[in-house]
């Protein structure tokens, strides 16, 4: 499990047209949906627009991640499985 995530400077221009309690209603929801995976539904339609861009984002970032994770599992395994099949001759 990841222990992170990241928000792109690109947000920060959309954000900033937030109010500081939009802001953190919305941080609060990308929290509930990267900890719980509990999607937010808002009535308000800029915040709206702008969770539904941000999770985009985490989950492209998500697959990604989990992508480079298993190519690393793969690699150390098959080393480690090379490693065991290496006989040393003294």
């Amino acid at each position: 499990m990841k222990k992170s995530l990241m928000l792109h400077y690109d947000f920060d221009e959309t954000i900033s047209l937030l109010t500081n309690e939009e802001a953190g209603i919305l941080l609060k929801s990308i929290y509930d949906y990267e900890l719980r995976g509990e999607k937010a539904v808002f009535d308000d339609r800029l915040l709206q627009v702008v969770y539904l861009r941000v999770i985009s984002c985490l989950d492209r970032n998500r697959i990604k991640y989990e992508k480079t994770t298993e190519k690393r599992r793969a690699a150390a395994l098959k080393r480690w499985e090379n490693q065991e099949n290496t006989v040393v001759e003294d």
